[in-house]
């Protein structure tokens, strides 16, 4: 609930922010939970807001830590080319 607040708040004052909405979570007739979905940062995101898609965006994430690596962190480029 608080992150749809958030972002109801910062899109009030101009900022563009992703989607959110609600979910009901209901697993074979058994109510789970509610849930927020919140819309993925990604090229359509930034056409909706009207922002640059040709630039370099990119997502991070968190992977297991591998016992061969120093860093369970790792990011991957979802949209713009790579410098030439």
């Amino acid at each position: 609930m608080r992150k749809t607040l958030a972002m109801r708040l910062m899109a009030a004052n101009g900022v563009p922010v992703s989607a959110t909405r609600y979910v009901r979570l209901v697993q074979n007739g058994k109510f789970v939970g509610l849930y927020t979905f919140v819309e993925l940062v990604d090229k359509s995101f930034l056409q909706r807001h009207g922002l640059n898609t040709e630039g370099r965006l990119f997502k991070a994430r968190a992977r297991p830590r591998d016992v061969r690596s120093d860093s369970s962190h790792s990011a991957r480029r979802i949209t713009g080319s790579t410098p030439g």
